[in-house]
């Protein structure tokens, strides 16, 4: 009672023997299939690693490029402040003195008006600077305080 199948075994054969071919040519696809879509995720990844080897380097530049503009900024402005030591510090008496990159502003107290005219020819003299704005802040019993914003040309 091996076989309670009442088929020829020569039918029984064909039916394995066509089941394990059909098998055989569905595993064969799926391989096909697979080294397919292997083949195109590879060539997608190593473009997609291109791009972002091009983006890094692109960043390197443009990072390279900011950073020597920073030094730049940095030098104008050291450079800027040698030139006002060497003009103001001993001619006028300054508080409150901001520089930023080829831009002075500072606030100093004078006595009448013939030393804020004093003070304003100094400035042209020097042919350095360019009067940006001048503009008062207080005036207490011919004390006057002003404010002075100058720019670099050098």
């Amino acid at each position: 009672m091996k076989n309670i199948i009442f088929l020829p075994q020569w039918y029984i054969d064909n039916r394995e023997g066509l089941l394990l071919y059909k098998c055989k040519v569905a595993l064969i696809i799926m391989l096909c299939i697979n080294i397919i879509l292997l083949s195109f995720g590879i060539s997608s990844y190593n473009s997609n690693m291109a791009k972002q080897k091009n983006l890094s380097k692109d960043n390197a530049k443009v990072e390279m490029q900011n950073n020597k503009r920073q030094d730049k900024k940095e030098a104008n402005t050291l450079k800027t402040m040698n030139y006002f030591t060497q003009d103001f510090s001993e001619k006028i008496n300054c508080s409150n003195v901001e520089i930023k990159d080829k831009k002075i502003d500072f606030e100093t107290t004078i006595e009448g008006k013939n030393k804020y005219y004093e003070i304003i020819k100094h400035i042209e003299q020097q042919k350095k600077y360019r009067i940006i704005s001048i503009s008062q802040m207080e005036n207490n019993a011919g004390i006057i305080k002003i404010k002075i914003s100058l720019e670099v040309i050098i």
